[in-house]
């Protein structure tokens, strides 16, 4: 009996460490007049196991991270992209892991605002 039970533990902790991490579907945007903020939970990644890629206004983030060890080993990966709104400026986004969240922080572009110029009818006396 002993050694079905350890065979079961077994099957079960490798069934459990070979699931694909989901990160949280948490997410929280700060977007105001001056800024465009996104941040997302990524427990457990460090900086050099994520990625952010933009391509145009698509920005997308991916994790990998793997850990080996003399009981097995196990990975975890996610992807996920999002639109940029088109008033962010994509040149000056910055990133940065801090605390299990990724920030990614871009400033808004400032519309020059439509001054309407008068016409003024001259009359001839």
């Amino acid at each position: 009996m002993r050694e079905f039970e350890r065979d079961f533990m077994d099957r079960a902790r490798k069934n459990r460490e070979s699931r694909e991490f989901k990160p949280s579907n948490e997410r929280e945007v700060v977007y105001n007049d001056k800024k465009y903020v996104m941040q997302i939970d990524v427990p457990d990644f460090r900086p050099e196991e994520i990625k952010v890629n933009l391509d145009g206004r698509k920005l997308t983030v991916e994790g990998k991270h793997e850990s080996h060890s003399e009981h097995g080993s196990s990975n975890r990966s996610f992807s996920r992209s999002f639109m940029l709104p088109e008033d962010v400026d994509i040149d000056a986004l910055k990133s940065s892991l801090a605390n299990g969240k990724l920030s990614i922080e871009g400033p808004r572009i400032v519309q020059q605002s439509i001054h309407p110029i008068p016409i003024h009818i001259n009359r001839k006396k």
